[in-house]
């Protein structure tokens, strides 16, 4: 699913909560979204590709009032984005876009390795 159907599902799905217009078929669709997308957050092989669209909702509100468990979600979003993107700062707190390309790929390191010689 590209990532413009998910933030479409995502309103479709947000639409129909606000409506609670149970007489329509596209209830029971919806349903099959939240499934769905619940799901593919949850799949360890997408987990960074749906990890960066929801980040990238998150970043579009992050100034937006709210209090309770939506508060301290954004608090621990914004303490783990932190952990992460340290180790990548340089001594200024620039991002150190050379460390950031040094990321490992993983296995397609390898076969990338082999294609280069």
């Amino acid at each position: 699913m590209e990532e413009n159907e998910i933030e479409a599902a995502r309103n479709l799905i947000a639409y129909a909560r606000a409506s609670q217009d149970t007489g329509h078929a596209i209830v029971e669709d919806v349903r099959i979204l939240e499934c769905y997308l619940d799901t593919m957050a949850n799949m360890g092989y997408c987990r960074f590709e749906n990890t960066a669209i929801d980040l990238r909702d998150c970043e579009r509100h992050i100034d937006d009032t709210m209090d309770g468990y939506e508060w301290i979600a954004r608090k621990h979003i914004i303490e783990t984005a932190y952990r992460i993107v340290a180790p990548y700062l340089k001594e200024d707190g620039t991002l150190d876009e050379d460390e950031v390309k040094n990321i490992p790929k993983g296995q397609d390191d390898e076969e990338e390795k082999e294609d280069d010689e």
